[in-house]
């Protein structure tokens, strides 16, 4: 059943899942506008785009650590700095294509920022949807795994029933479905911005004149 799902998941729903979501983006009702052809909408397909390609991308490393079994060793322990590099290229690739591209050239800070952040969004919602299906079908076991792990560490620290309590409730509720979601979106976010501020301060450029007209 188990080896049935997993191939459902690759063929079936994860593709879908990205359409949906996909035209749910570019969908009149979702933009407020009368046009799909419109400038908004082509402005956000690259942010749409390249946040969802990065996202499958951050998947297909993290399923072969899953795979490798090297989530906490070997390959795994550059899992942190892959993550890093890999939000910044694409927010920085997205942020260049957005001024040389859709701006004719120019870009200001507030529209790097929002082009940044608006992929690394992306990113992390598809990030997210893994974690959430990876704590709930691929590897439940980790759960437990967890707030054993915090327990012990709350009982070596000395602490009371209701502290020990805490750690185990408190791991619980991050390893849990939604936590794992909202942590996907949070901590990409949070990179995202980062990578995004510092790409805006770099990249931003003044309109010129001829481009204005």
């Amino acid at each position: 059943m188990k080896a049935i799902f997993h191939s459902r998941l690759n063929k079936t729903l994860l593709p879908q899942f990205a359409e949906t979501f996909k035209n749910l983006l570019l969908s009149r009702k979702y933009c407020g506008i009368d046009s799909l052809l419109s400038p908004r909408i082509l402005s956000m397909t690259r942010e749409l785009r390249n946040g969802m390609i990065g996202g499958f991308i951050a998947i297909a490393w993290m399923l072969l650590l899953f795979f490798l079994k090297q989530e906490a060793s070997g390959i795994g322990v550059y899992d942190s700095y892959f993550c890093i590099i890999l939000i910044t290229a694409f927010i920085y690739i997205t942020i260049l294509r957005k001024r040389d591209h859709d701006l004719n050239g120019g870009l200001t800070f507030r529209e790097g920022m929002l082009t940044g952040i608006a992929t690394s969004f992306i990113m992390g919602l598809v990030i997210g949807a893994y974690k959430l299906i990876y704590v709930k079908y691929l590897n439940p076991g980790i759960v437990d795994e967890a707030v054993n792990q915090a327990k012990s560490i709350a009982e070596s620290a000395g602490g009371s029933f209701q502290q020990i309590k805490d750690a185990e409730d408190g791991t619980r509720a991050s390893y849990s479905a939604f936590g794992q979601l909202t942590f996907g979106i949070g901590v990409t976010m949070l990179l995202g911005a980062v990578a995004s501020l510092v790409c805006s301060v770099i990249m931003r450029r003044e309109k010129s004149v001829g481009s204005e007209q």
